[in-house]
């Protein structure tokens, strides 16, 4: 597979945090990025994105070469990234392209909770996201549900410090966290 399989990322899996370094190590290629969206804390302590419905292009599975021939297929990109009509943010993440997705990718599906073809708390889709200015189509992990106690954010971690103010990650906070 020649062309590289692209994933946004907007929490965990962001460099610096927690899930990273275990699950994006072989990511070729991070750059910043964004997407329109609805971004939720969720109370199990990470993060949710809801994206238009009307935005998806298509819903992954594990035929990785299908996955990345979507991804790539010439389809035109919209002029612009404008607001989709309704309640939506500019929500900031992360997009990171991998060589292997067959290897990289069912990890990270099973950190999500994502089985192809059936209810998960996310399905990952192929949306346009905003890298650096270009339009690309690129995969993510959107929210079917938001769990009752959720709330929505801006970012995430919702609770950023502001310049010059330490900021722990939350790597550091798991390895804080008691074990039961």
């Amino acid at each position: 597979m020649s062309d590289p399989f692209r994933l946004f990322v907007y929490g965990t899996l962001k460099r610096g945090f927690g899930n990273h370094t275990r699950h994006c190590r072989d990511a070729l290629a991070i750059r910043p990025a964004h997407v329109w969206g609805r971004l939720f804390e969720l109370p199990y302590g990470y993060p949710g994105l809801v994206v238009n419905p009307a935005s998806v292009l298509a819903i992954g599975g594990h035929d990785w070469e299908r996955d990345v021939l979507l991804q790539h297929n010439a389809i035109d990109p919209p002029v612009t990234c404008s607001r989709p009509p309704g309640d939506w943010d500019w929500i900031a993440g992360e997009v990171m392209s991998f060589a292997n997705p067959g290897q990289s990718m069912l990890p990270i599906d099973r950190l999500e909770g994502f089985t192809p073809g059936q209810v998960s708390l996310y399905q990952r889709v192929l949306v346009w996201v905003d890298v650096e200015g270009t339009l690309e189509k690129v995969w993510l992990y959107s929210a079917e549900t938001i769990p009752t106690g959720s709330r929505r954010i801006a970012r995430w971690p919702a609770n950023v410090a502001m310049k010059g103010q330490r900021v722990a990650t939350f790597e550091q906070e798991w390895d804080n966290h008691p074990t039961t």
